[in-house]
């Protein structure tokens, strides 16, 4: 037999757990086993290391969705979408990346969550983390940084960690009055008079540390920006709570961005440029003439004829597809010819290995349909480079896209671009 005695929280440990939440301080990601490939002394500095320099701004928390039993709710393969890697997943919010690689903030308690580091475009710039963390209600997880997969060292065990290589406040560059004890990350140093970060959904971060001036608006990449649904509750955008989360999926706030009145007029309200995507990338033009979408990408609506669960834009995006003309009128695959190794077209030969002829007497030549390969990638915004590229500066389509549609874009890629990451809203 045993006592069972009742846990004392500190005063922090208890407002953490009054919000059902505990939280994860982490010495800084720049940190990898002990190492310090990175240059924390340097990217610690703003007057090296300006803020849009900075390889990681924010950190992701991302959780799994419990998938009921088939008896609840019958859940088609297609409802993951282009893969079952992840199956669905929700964000939790985001935290703060500071200088030096650190973070402190709070996180759900009792709840699997998973990291990402995010730059300031709203990429993930970090491998997968493929492993689950849970803190309990008032509990603060901490760590040294990350962790190589390839590492033989013990993972987890926090008295078989290396020293950390974060040598903490204070860093040169900073201004004169930083918060925070001397040795302290500069997460754990605002921690100490504002307590650990609540979470954000909008990502509009604040830089405490420049000596210039107290505080430099970094960019802003707001859900209350999009003229699409947000993916969040506009309470949850307000005010962070434990409960909060943001599901994406792609029918509800990924397709309506290609809709988007992206017109241009000037004074006068003469049309100056259409920029909507479906004006451009859609197979019929404003006569209602057939027409090769732009860049062989059909953004319109309607579902998919491969897949009639999936809308054909979805397909359209993330699956490998053939490139068409228009012929007489209609729209139609590319044909090119098959040709051997020694570069010669391929004709049809009977059973003799004769070549059949056409009506006018011609071999028939075997041809086949020209690939063309989607422009997203479920494996992360990273490994959509096609799609991106066209919204970076001097890019086709730059400012096309808001910087908070092409972060929700980003942010949906990088959980696994689901079709759906809520079973319950699964068509029946």
């Amino acid at each position: 037999a045993g006592f069972l005695c009742p846990r004392v929280l500190t005063s922090e440990a208890q407002d953490l757990a009054d919000a059902a939440a505990g939280a994860i301080s982490i010495r800084s990601v720049y940190d990898v086993d002990g190492t310090d490939p990175f240059g924390i002394a340097t990217l610690a500095n703003p007057t090296l290391t300006p803020v849009d320099a900075r390889p990681v701004m924010y950190l992701r928390l991302v959780k799994p969705v419990s998938l009921p039993d088939d008896e609840v709710v019958d859940i088609p393969g297609t409802a993951f979408g282009r893969s079952r890697a992840n199956l669905m997943r929700e964000i939790l919010g985001y935290g703060t990346v500071h200088p030096d690689g650190s973070v402190y903030v709070q996180v759900p308690a009792d709840v699997p969550f998973t990291l990402e580091l995010v730059d300031g475009d709203g990429q993930r710039v970090s491998a997968p983390h493929r492993h689950w963390l849970q803190v309990r209600a008032g509990e603060t997880m901490q760590c040294h940084g990350c962790h190589d997969p390839a590492s033989d060292l013990p993972h987890g065990r926090t008295d078989l960690q290396l020293p950390g290589t974060n040598p903490g406040l204070p860093f040169p560059g900073l201004r004169n009055n930083y918060p925070g004890d001397s040795g302290a990350s500069m997460a754990e140093g605002l921690a100490a008079t504002q307590g650990p970060e609540v979470p954000m959904f909008d990502i509009v971060g604040t830089d405490h540390w420049n000596m210039a001036a107290n505080t430099i608006a970094l960019p802003a990449m707001r859900y209350q920006d999009l003229s699409t649904p947000a993916p969040a509750s506009s309470r949850c955008i307000d005010t962070w709570n434990a409960a909060c989360r943001a599901t994406i999926h792609y029918p509800d706030h990924i397709h309506p961005l290609w809709a988007v009145d992206r017109r241009q007029f000037d004074a006068d309200d003469n049309l100056l440029a259409d920029n909507t995507c479906t004006s451009c990338h859609s197979p019929v033009d404003a006569l209602d003439l057939a027409r090769v979408p732009a860049g062989q990408l059909d953004l319109s609506d309607g579902p998919s004829a491969e897949e009639p669960d999936h809308l054909l834009s979805y397909r359209e995006l993330l699956f490998g597809d053939n490139a068409q003309e228009v012929v007489d009128g209609v729209l139609v695959d590319i044909q090119e010819p098959v040709l051997d190794a020694n570069g010669n077209t391929v004709v049809l030969l009977d059973a003799n290995d004769e070549p059949v002829l056409d009506a006018a007497g011609a071999p028939i030549i075997i041809t086949r349909p020209v690939p063309v390969s989607p422009v997203m990638r479920s494996t992360g915004a990273g490994a959509s480079n096609l799609f991106f590229e066209l919204f970076a500066d001097g890019g086709s389509h730059a400012a096309y896209l808001t910087d908070a549609e092409r972060r929700l874009i980003a942010e949906w890629l990088d959980v696994g671009a689901q079709y759906y990451n809520d079973p319950f809203v699964v068509p029946q």
